[in-house]
């Protein structure tokens, strides 16, 4: 079976600097035994990232938020009528490289999951 992996728990998300994305879970669903990552990511905190605010040159800005993301939720696989997270995510963060952010990384996890995308 193809097609992106839901995200859980086990899986992490970072940013590019190593900084930890505070996503939301829910319990309702597990891949296992850890609760799935469901949307909205957009606004979620980032700590620990190791980018100083810096005037540069080159500027640099420390990941704080999500700023956007426009891939990997899927509207069709749903706990409590809320988007799960696939593995297919592209999101950016707050921060550096400016003025676009840095992309959000998505760390290993459970594979059991996967979701059937149609085109």
């Amino acid at each position: 079976m193809t097609g992106p992996v839901v995200l859980t728990a086990a899986h992490g998300l970072s940013c590019l600097h190593g900084g930890t994305v505070a996503a939301a879970a829910s319990d309702r669903l597990r891949v296992a035994l850890k609760p799935v990552l469901i949307a909205p990511l957009e606004g979620k905190t980032v700590s620990g990232c190791t980018t100083p605010d810096a005037a540069g040159p080159p500027p640099t800005v420390k990941c704080r938020t999500v700023a956007t993301v426009t891939a990997g939720a899927l509207s069709r696989l749903t706990v409590r009528r809320v988007s799960v997270l696939l593995t297919g995510l592209v999101a950016l963060t707050s921060g550096t490289p400016p003025p676009t952010g840095a992309p959000v990384q998505v760390g290993l996890g459970p594979t059991r999951l996967r979701a059937a995308v149609e085109p």
